[in-house]
């Protein structure tokens, strides 16, 4: 069953959700949302539930998004409990306080290891390397550019658990990069 409301002629929703998906990664419930035709946008929230009708609000994002443009985003749950179903979905509200969901996704719990999200994406001066490990380590992160050169490599200490990284980027051109997580016995890429 679905409620749907007539906007009227001329009407335009203000985003356009172009896909949408949450899944388990090795640190969390990694969750990933392209929009596109953004009009009159004022934030996305992320909503979790345990039952898939009684939702919660688990993150908001406020980023001023263009009229007209198309953006990514990525949220990593790190509370999550192992062994249950989680549900998930996007509120977006426009700037009138009128507010839409995006589909819900469920996803099944299992056990957690280690693995990195990288926020925000894309970033502008600094980006946050979320990495869970489960020992004492340094790894290296490394930002390869479209070329195939290393163009900003740190290595770094990180505890067991989960920790953030920042990484400053403001001396970076303008482009697509691929970051890289090397912890000396397995590489976590992301583009």
């Amino acid at each position: 069953i679905a409620r749907t409301e007539f906007l009227g002629p001329g009407s335009t929703l203000p985003v356009k959700f172009t896909s949408f998906e949450a899944k388990q990664a090795e640190a969390g419930i990694a969750i990933k949302w392209n929009v596109s035709d953004v009009f009159n946008h004022h934030y996305f929230a992320i909503e979790r539930s345990t039952d898939g009708t009684r939702f919660e609000e688990i993150h908001r994002n406020n980023e001023l998004l263009e009229n007209g443009s198309s953006h990514s985003f990525n949220y990593l749950d790190r509370d999550v409990p192992v062994g249950t179903t989680l549900y998930y979905r996007i509120k977006q509200c426009d700037l009138d306080d009128k507010c839409r969901y995006s589909e819900i996704r469920r996803v099944s719990v299992s056990q957690k290891n280690e693995a990195m999200l990288i926020f925000p994406v894309p970033a502008l001066d600094k980006l946050t390397v979320s990495y869970t490990s489960n020992k004492a380590t340094d790894v290296t992160i490394s930002i390869i550019d479209g070329m195939g050169r290393i163009v900003l490599k740190q290595k770094r200490p990180v505890t067991p658990g989960s920790v953030n990284i920042p990484v400053g980027i403001q001396k970076l051109m303008k482009g697509n990069f691929t970051l890289v997580l090397d912890n000396g016995t397995d590489s976590y890429r992301q583009k």
